[in-house]
């Protein structure tokens, strides 16, 4: 199987795989996916991936031990998003509860790390 190498390929890799992604036959609309499965949680979507569904883009935490073992592969890494944002809400500092604060830091320096 030939993956893609850049985003353009992108289109030609799902054409392969059956999904009608460019206009339509008579030139006006757009094509569109076939319905399948719709995630709203970034393990599920490394799952699907691993279980041959389609491209994912997911953290490298989640796919690394996939790719290790060759049940995933890397494509369009030149393309990948180095950082996403990761947010963690919590009260004010003057009604912060020490438990809060430390696991803040805890999730902080973890963050940091990887």
């Amino acid at each position: 199987m030939t993956y893609p190498t850049t985003p353009v390929c992108v289109s030609g890799f799902l054409r392969r795989a059956g999904w009608n992604i460019g206009p339509s036959k008579d030139g006006r609309a757009p094509g569109r996916p076939p319905n399948g499965p719709v995630f709203n949680d970034i393990e599920a979507v490394a799952l699907a991936a691993i279980a041959g569904l389609g491209l994912a883009q997911v953290p490298h935490y989640l796919a690394a031990r996939a790719i290790a073992d060759g049940r995933l592969r890397t494509v369009l890494a030149d393309y990948a998003v180095s950082r996403g944002d990761i947010w963690l809400i919590r009260p004010p500092a003057s009604s912060e509860s020490p438990r809060v604060r430390v696991f803040a830091t805890f999730l902080t320096k973890l963050i940091e790390s990887i």
